[in-house]
């Protein structure tokens, strides 16, 4: 799909996942001076649904926007290149709202600027079946008061950051590249902040949704850590 169709003659690989690491959190972000305070407040408005190349951009404006029954019927689409590139249109007045990733250094730019607002998703159950008719991986997470465009507490589309290997991976690479994370998560942090989260309590993980490597369950039923939970999980997604 999208960039990716040409690999491999046009087949592609089939792919596994090794393990989940940190949350990403997403929404719409629009200039803290906008008189816009929600999602429905982007009618007619100027959004960044369209990143070209950059497909997770695009698939999470889509997301958010289907979250509050949105299409592009009811908005001006303004397309850029790539997902910093959406927020410094914000900036520069080209666009009322963009993609934004919650922490990340563009929103700080933004919020020096022109002030920053994240707006906040629907966490209801029929709202999010909208953002997961998109990507099947958003779920809502909840984002508390205090973070850069974050004035009260608001809800987010989250999903996890995974680590994904073909599926011919060799086994003793897969539990090398798991051994090594278990070991030393505690360095990660120290590499970059983001990676403060990558702890072994969320590599084995039912949000996941591509079937997990053989080897990859093998070393998290050593270490204790595959449930039941997860046992069906990888069962449901791998009858898919």
């Amino acid at each position: 799909m999208g960039p990716y169709e040409g690999m491999n003659g046009g087949e592609g690989y089939p792919i596994s996942t090794i393990m989940l690491g940190s949350p990403i959190r997403l929404s719409l972000v629009v200039r803290g001076s906008s008189d816009i305070h929600s999602m429905e407040d982007l009618k007619g408005k100027r959004v960044v649904s369209n990143y070209g190349a950059f497909a997770g951009s695009s698939i999470t404006a889509e997301a958010a926007l289907a979250n509050a029954g949105l299409t592009a019927d009811d908005f001006e689409v303004v397309s850029v290149s790539s997902y910093p590139e959406g927020v410094t249109a914000v900036i520069e007045g080209r666009a009322d709202a963009a993609v934004g990733s919650i922490g990340s250094g563009i929103l700080q730019q933004l919020n020096a600027a022109e002030g920053a607002r994240i707006l906040s998703i629907d966490p209801s159950p029929e709202a999010m079946a909208r953002s997961q008719e998109i990507g099947s991986a958003f779920v809502p997470i909840e984002v508390p008061a205090g973070i850069v465009g974050v004035d009260s507490d608001i809800y987010a589309l989250s999903y996890a950051t995974t680590l994904y290997g073909r599926s011919d991976l060799a086994d003793d690479k897969v539990i090398a590249i798991l051994e090594t994370l278990w070991e030393h998560s505690e360095e990660l942090k120290a590499i970059h902040p983001s990676l403060a989260t990558w702890t072994p309590d969320r590599f084995a993980d039912t949000a996941v949704v591509v079937p997990f490597h053989p080897a990859a369950i093998e070393f998290f039923k050593s270490k204790g850590v595959w449930t039941d939970e997860l046992e069906a999980r990888q069962t449901e997604i791998s009858a898919k």
